[in-house]
């Protein structure tokens, strides 16, 4: 999160450069050109309870991009009086280049309506792009509530703190993961640090654009680019030096992203932190030769010009590993029995749903009533898997009460902020499952003998986190009872989703 203020720059060159438009500062009298940046897409994202002159200037903004956002501009600029206040919070984010360009725009308007939007914030969302490989979006967030007359007279302090980063950071990563899987793409990107992680190398700083174009502005600035390059290649340096001591740490790379892989793949991210060429091919012949890699199929493909390439697909033992103790621990969790309901509580749940059913001439379907008889037994994990539509919340709903009549509190656990917000419509308190295994590890976990949780979209969740809250229930003594949809794609990670 980058603060754009009036002390650092100027914050109207900011807006016309993100927004690929020509805007006229009133404050200074200057105008600045950027129209003939190729910006595909901006548009203005407000909360659900905007007053009439935002909801407007959203319109003018989609029809007269230039218009629309000098306005904007204007009263953003006219809202500050200090002339070092932060006009701008920017939140910028690298989009999926697995994706296209309509998909990138869903998969940022969905997340930041939710997690920008629904906590009050008027965002700018300003879609670029014309780097190929490295699509982004800055997302510029007002710093004020809004009113009926255009800005609150206090900037909301809330917006500013690092929780509020960290958690726009996590729900990044499980939006776009959930966008990739939608869309039959088998990786996944990772919000922690390395550190967070397990994998022994350090980050390595980017030398984005912004450095680059210092170099020709001063000589100082010629000095802290020269900086910059001299402790990236000492971080560089460091990580070889990693390498050379385990390269296994390539292996851990890959499967945080994808569970298998190519060989082409490996020698990609062995190539972004090693261009020693004696070094680069002898830890290569290493990685070939490790009992860590597996094979998993053998595959040769023809390249363009009728030769042939290695195509074979690979896995580690390490994520085999996973994958075998999510099974045993599922398989002990399905044994188990804890949570027992009494059937005349079933029964009393079906008929009071199929009375309010009957007022619209319908009622429970015979898998909806063998789905909650299902989930309601004693076992500590039950699992179900239908289509959307199908009846699953009306189902959960109808458990919640058998549950409930047995003195046991009900939770919700989801993946992403958005399908949290579908629980919690049906009367579940819910909270992302990043968030439960965080709240688990350092020891706050509010979950006991007499709670039990109910997880969402599972088919979303990948293999170390299954084994994660699979290993948290177990502890903690809760019941899980697992939801997926059969029509989405297997998960990220490989190993089984909710159809156990």
């Amino acid at each position: 999160m980058k603060a754009l203020t009036r002390s650092d720059r100027n914050t109207v060159k900011a807006v016309a450069y993100r927004a690929g438009t020509d805007l006229y500062d009133e404050r200074t009298g200057q105008w600045f050109y950027h129209s003939d940046k190729d910006v595909t897409h901006v548009e203005l994202l407000l909360p659900k309870d905007a007053p009439g002159w935002a909801r407007e200037l959203q319109q003018e903004i989609s029809q007269d991009r230039k218009a629309g956002i000098q306005r904007l501009s204007n009263l953003a600029e006219q809202a500050e009086k200090r002339k070092d206040s932060c006009v701008y919070r920017e939140f910028e984010f690298a989009l999926p280049k697995e994706l296209t360009n309509e998909q990138n725009i869903k998969l940022a308007h969905e997340f930041l309506q939710d997690q920008a939007c629904g906590r009050g914030i008027m965002a700018l969302a300003n879609f670029h792009f014309d780097e190929k490989e490295k699509p982004h979006c800055h997302a510029l967030f007002m710093t004020r509530r809004l009113n009926d007359e255009g800005f609150s007279g206090k900037k909301e302090i809330s917006w500013e703190k690092k929780a509020f980063l960290f958690e726009m950071r996590e729900q990044w990563a499980a939006y776009a993961n959930f966008h990739l899987k939608l869309h039959g793409h088998d990786i996944r990107i990772d919000h922690r640090s390395y550190a967070e992680q397990g994998i022994d190398l350090e980050p390595q700083p980017k030398l984005a654009r912004g450095v680059q174009e210092m170099e020709g502005r001063s000589s100082s600035f010629q000095k802290i680019q020269l900086d910059r390059r001299l402790h990236f290649e000492a971080q560089r340096q460091r990580n070889v030096a990693r390498l050379i001591k385990n390269p296994e740490t390539v292996f851990d790379i890959m499967t945080s992203q994808q569970s298998t892989f190519m060989w082409g793949d490996v020698e990609k991210v062995l190539a972004r932190y090693v261009r020693e060429e004696d070094i680069f091919y002898s830890l290569k012949q290493k990685l070939q030769s490790s009992r860590e890699m597996v094979l998993l199929r053998e595959e040769e493909r023809v390249t363009p010009d009728g030769g042939t390439e290695n195509a074979s697909i690979y896995t580690t033992q390490t994520m085999l590993r996973h994958e075998l103790s999510l099974v045993r621990l599922a398989e002990k969790l399905g044994e188990q029995q804890s949570h027992g309901t009494q059937e005349e509580d079933v029964q009393a749940a079906i008929d009071r749903v199929n009375e309010q059913f009957a007022k619209q001439g319908s009622r429970l379907s015979q898998d909806q009533m063998d789905a909650l008889r299902h989930i309601t037994k004693g076992d500590q994990l039950s699992c179900i898997v239908g289509y959307a539509g199908a009846g699953k919340s009306t189902t959960f709903k109808a458990a919640k009460e058998v549950w409930e009549a047995s003195g046991y509190k009900v939770y919700g656990l989801a993946p992403t902020g958005r399908a949290t917000q579908n629980l919690e419509e049906i009367g579940l308190s819910s909270q992302t499952l990043h968030k439960f295994l965080k709240d688990y590890e350092n020891g706050r976990s509010q979950y006991h003998e007499s709670s039990v949780l109910v997880l969402d979209e599972a088919g979303m969740v990948d293999v170390r986190r299954f084994n994660d809250l699979l290993k948290a229930v177990d502890h903690l003594g809760v019941k899980l009872v697992i939801s997926g949809d059969g029509a989405q794609s297997q998960p990220i990670e490989a190993g089984p989703d909710s159809g156990w």
